[in-house]
């Protein structure tokens, strides 16, 4: 039996353009011409700020057959527009019908939400939830800000800082087409504190989501950080067991790991 090698591609399979490492993986550099990386940017911004009934597959054609380049291009839709799109010879107007319904019901949405949807390398919700909390709480604040200003906020680290002023800086006229479809930015509901079981706490979820979880550890003065790192106490994980980078890391610094269930025994 024959074994073939084959070598790392040195073009994007999608567009042909240059690519770059990027940790482990290997990533298109032309990020807005680039169809599977509009794609991705696309997915990324309908599922972080909550819109249903609108998947990869649904973005894919609509990018594939010329109806949207970008993010803002997505406000401009209608559903007489896109009653015949079809999928593998079958129309789907009716189901893109729902996603645009959720789409446009989700015109207002937080900092962290909008920010955070953006697609920037290493920056996402929980990232801008940081910057909120150290006082950069409006997107003007965000205009200025340098990669000093930013690494000092904690959970930032330089690295971390220069990926969000040139994520940011790179994306300013998407900002502004997003805000100009009418996208707005509210002030998220304040959590109420009910207690100071957890003040001074840090946790770090990954691979799970339980949003009554998260707001029980909030109540109690408890905070959520995007990063394992030092500054954190609890790093709650599907798998205690987990192999993973960040369980790794949270071993390494002598972080306690938790499930779900042990999170919610906690918490009691």
């Amino acid at each position: 039996m024959s074994i073939e090698f084959f070598g790392a591609p040195v073009r994007c399979p999608a567009c042909g353009g240059d690519i770059e490492p990027f940790g482990e993986y290997l990533i298109c550099k032309n990020k807005y011409e680039c169809s599977a990386q509009v794609v991705g940017q696309i997915c990324k911004w309908m599922g972080g700020i909550g819109v249903k009934h609108f998947g990869g597959t649904t973005a894919d054609s609509l990018v594939e057959q010329g109806y949207i380049k970008s993010i803002g291009d997505l406000y401009s839709l209608t559903k007489e527009e896109v009653k015949d799109l079809e999928i593998n010879g079958r129309k789907i107007g009716s189901s893109l019908d729902r996603g645009l319904d959720s789409l446009y019901s989700k015109m207002e949405v937080t900092l962290d939400q909008f920010l955070g949807s953006l697609n920037m390398e290493m920056i996402g919700k929980s990232m801008i939830r940081m910057m909120m909390e150290a006082g950069y709480d409006e997107l003007p604040k965000f205009d200025q800000l340098t990669i000093q200003e930013v690494a000092r906020v904690p959970g930032f680290s330089e690295i971390k800082a220069k990926y969000l002023i040139e994520g940011f800086n790179s994306r300013r006229n998407l900002i502004m087409e997003i805000l100009a479809a009418g996208v707005t930015i509210v002030k998220p509901e304040v959590v109420e504190q009910t207690g100071n079981s957890f003040a001074g706490k840090v946790f770090c979820i990954t691979g799970v989501r339980d949003a009554a979880l998260k707001a029980k550890i909030e109540s109690e003065g408890g905070r959520f950080a995007g990063g394992v790192s030092s500054k954190v106490q609890y790093l709650i994980c599907k798998d205690t067991s987990s192999t993973s980078g960040k369980a790794k890391k949270a071993r390494d610094l002598g972080l306690t790991l938790l499930s779900l269930n042990d999170a919610w025994d906690l918490v009691k």
